[in-house]
């Protein structure tokens, strides 16, 4: 997955000059976070889903999504770890096409942990992400499951931080389009 598909899909609508005029603060942790998903681009590009032994999401990806939503441990305890999984864009309502998630996935063979994104194309007739059409894109390949976590979690947070920026760049613009009305004497 190329570099614009991914932002369009993150629903990430920066470009390089959109960190100018904010507080420096927010501009070091805007392009600390566009490093991090820059990392994460680059793993996609250099990794693909066969890299893992399997050919798409269906069932290792999903199994380990549903084994990190299930509350009781069960389905981990079948896996053998504890799957987590990250969102990374906002919830939708049922009957819309869900934003990506990010999924741990471990190896059956090693302690090896993937980041494997989850893009869903459309939902099922029940109004959930529809699994059999989702595409998946390793974000990395890591050597052990805390590894693996925190980068998950840097990517989370990279991509909210982004949006936070974005929102205080849209206030910013939108303050300066505003004319401002005073007498004029």
């Amino acid at each position: 997955m190329y570099l614009p598909d991914l932002k369009q899909v993150l629903e990430l609508g920066f470009h390089d000059s959109a960190f100018e005029g904010l507080h420096p603060n927010l501009q070091s942790r805007a392009h600390e976070a566009l490093s991090v998903l820059n990392r994460m681009v680059a793993e996609t590009d250099a990794h693909h889903l066969t890299d893992l032994g399997i050919d798409g999401v269906n069932p290792s990806v999903t199994e380990a999504f549903f084994a990190a939503m299930d509350r009781t441990g069960e389905k981990a305890q079948d896996l053998g770890y504890r799957p987590v999984i990250g969102y990374l864009a906002e919830r939708v309502d049922l009957y819309e096409v869900p934003g990506p998630v990010i999924v741990t996935l471990g190896s059956e063979t090693s302690p090896s942990v993937a980041l494997v994104i989850v893009i869903f194309r459309d939902y099922t007739d029940s109004g959930w992400g529809d699994w059999t059409t989702a595409e998946g894109q390793v974000a990395g390949i890591f050597d052990s499951l805390p590894d693996a976590i925190a980068e998950l979690r840097e990517i989370v947070k990279a991509i909210k931080t982004l949006k936070t920026v974005m929102n205080a760049t849209d206030k910013r613009n939108e303050s300066l389009k505003a004319p401002a009305t005073r007498p004029s004497f």
